[in-house]
């Protein structure tokens, strides 16, 4: 298995992928956090950036990062304890 995957590519298995570039090397800055993380389910292929349609890098992340726009629930905080799903 790759350790590097490319805008257009297929993922090879769900999961959290951080962004890890883009495939020209050029002003990485426009880059929001927002789009630096992606749930994303085997087969799914790898997305470009917005607004440009850029092609990037993605890599498999051992960590979780939950999206509001993508997969998956808010979180819900309340008084009376820690953070809930």
């Amino acid at each position: 298995m790759a350790d590097r995957y490319k805008t257009g590519e297929k993922a090879p298995q769900g999961g959290t992928y951080k962004f890890d570039g883009l495939v020209d090397g050029v002003n990485e800055r426009h880059v929001t956090e927002d789009e630096k993380h992606i749930e994303w389910s085997s087969g799914e292929t790898f997305p470009s950036l917005r607004p440009n349609k850029e092609a990037a890098y993605w890599k498999k992340s051992n960590s979780f990062y939950l999206l509001e726009s993508k997969k998956g629930p808010e979180l819900n905080t309340n008084s009376s304890g820690p953070f809930t799903i």
